[in-house]
């Protein structure tokens, strides 16, 4: 698992579960009649989510739609997750919502999202 992180992780490599996940994300990305698309991410699928979420991002830069977008992580593997600047500068807000779930001790944590904690 630790050596297929690294190659989505560091070589942005998009594996079948990524291109799996943005297909179905983006058809509900895509559908009015959702108000909200909430996507949940455990451990290495927080790296999925974070390759799905920047192609949304390259898709639809400042989309609005892009503001009905949640993302909550557990114990996340990826180094960092992808926003809409503009838009989270406009909504006074993360653009998309997000919220990691963390435990300080966790070695996969460490790796992953508290990695770059001060950006």
């Amino acid at each position: 698992d630790l050596i297929e992180c690294f190659f989505q992780r560091s070589l942005n490599s998009l594996t079948r579960p990524a291109e799996y996940t943005f297909e179905r994300v983006h058809d509900a990305f895509i559908n009015p009649r959702y108000r909200r698309v909430v996507l949940l991410g455990h451990s290495q699928g927080g790296i999925i989510i974070s390759n799905v979420l920047q192609m949304l991002l390259d898709r639809y830069p400042g989309d609005e739609r892009l503001t009905r977008l949640e993302i909550y992580t557990f114990a996340s593997a990826a180094d960092e997750m992808p926003f809409d600047l503009e838009l989270t500068r406009r909504e006074r807000r993360w653009v998309p919502y997000l919220e990691h779930f963390i435990n300080l001790g966790d070695f996969i944590v460490k790796l992953g999202i508290l990695q770059n904690r001060e950006r």
